[in-house]
């Protein structure tokens, strides 16, 4: 059966952990750049990233140190019900239907990030 977006993923690593994020939820996914340390940036994210003239938090998945970013990181923008958010990840493997289950599946991006970056969901200005 053919797979339609519904039921696509964006599959990305944080350490040895498999996730994986509807591409209903996703904007783009990017390669990582330069992160503003954290300043204006709600509590909760690393720093952020302009994207199109506007500031977007970054919650860095990676368990390395703040704002470490590799040549081979990427960001996965995407959307909450209230803002865009940025998440840092180790490496995207792939972008189409879950192949193997080996993926834990987020299903509401905004409950996987910890209830103390809440604050990050305020709606933009």
């Amino acid at each position: 059966m053919p797979s339609n977006a519904s039921d696509s993923l964006v599959v990305f690593r944080m350490g040895e952990q498999a996730f994986a994020l509807g591409v209903a939820a996703v904007e783009r996914v990017v390669r990582a750049v330069e992160i503003a340390p954290r300043g204006e940036a709600p509590r909760g994210a690393c720093g952020s990233v302009k994207v199109q003239g506007r500031k977007v938090p970054v919650f860095d998945l990676t368990a390395r140190p703040a704002l470490a970013v590799r040549a081979s990181d990427h960001l996965i923008l995407a959307h909450t019900p209230q803002r865009t958010v940025a998440l840092l990840v180790a490496n995207v493997e792939s972008v189409g239907p879950l192949a193997d289950g080996g993926a834990r599946v987020i299903h509401d991006l905004e409950k996987f990030l910890a209830s103390a970056d809440r604050a990050a969901f305020a709606p933009e200005p």
